[in-house]
């Protein structure tokens, strides 16, 4: 679970960063809605009161006739993706909107280094177990299709057995 007050931080931010500086109307839609979901009252983010809270529509406000809601909301959307691609890639909170959803969806972030999210598989070097060493092409072979399926060696962080490593490196 995230914390009220890194919520807030992650908002505050958001509103503060050259994406969301001159949107008003975006900035009211996610003040209104953050404050809300994190009061407890999400279930009242609807279109209609979305409509009058946020944009300042009368209360005659029908939304079969104005689709401010909506085209905000579409707005909002990309702008937040915009953001989590660029100024917020790092950010440890993520604040996003599910499509059909005025409700905020606050999720963590788990950043892992490089060195992390890489993995790895060992080839090990078959050995040929029979009295006969004329066979041992039967292991070499075995460690050449297993580099084969999967993909590229060097670049796929699969390390193999000898064999295949002295052609590879074009040692004998």
């Amino acid at each position: 679970m995230i914390a009220w007050d890194e919520i807030q931080g992650q908002l505050a931010k958001m509103l503060g960063s050259r994406l969301f500086a001159r949107c008003a109307r975006l900035q009211r839609f996610l003040q209104f809605t953050v404050a809300r979901a994190l009061a407890g009252d999400a279930e009242c983010l609807k279109e209609y009161t979305l409509a009058i809270e946020v944009f300042d529509r009368p209360q005659s406000y029908d939304p079969r006739l104005d689709s401010v809601v909506r085209v905000e909301a579409r707005r909002l959307r990309r702008k937040l993706q915009a953001y989590y691609r660029g100024d917020g890639s790092r950010d440890r909170v993520r604040i996003n909107y599910p499509k059909g959803s005025y409700v905020p969806v606050f999720e963590p972030l788990v950043i892992r280094d490089e060195a992390q999210s890489r993995i790895g598989v060992a080839v090990l070097p078959f050995v040929n177990m029979s009295p006969d060493p004329s066979l041992d092409y039967c292991c070499d072979r075995r460690i050449d299709q297993c580099a084969q399926y999967s993909g590229k060696p060097q670049r796929s962080g699969a390390h193999f057995g000898l064999p295949i490593q002295r052609r590879i490196h074009g040692r004998p």
